[in-house]
């Protein structure tokens, strides 16, 4: 079984890393794939 994590982000640069982060220390996640509606505060250069 393969195990997709989807995140919507919109302005979460203070938190995105840390959201992945743990993703990442709780699932065998196959692939973490974040979804940006436009952020304006720099979320989408992370």
């Amino acid at each position: 079984m393969k195990v997709s994590v989807i995140i919507p982000v919109y302005n979460e640069c203070q938190t995105v890393v840390e959201c992945v982060r743990n993703v990442l220390a709780v699932e065998t996640a196959d692939e973490i794939l974040l979804v940006d509606d436009g952020s304006t505060d720099g979320t989408r250069a992370l």
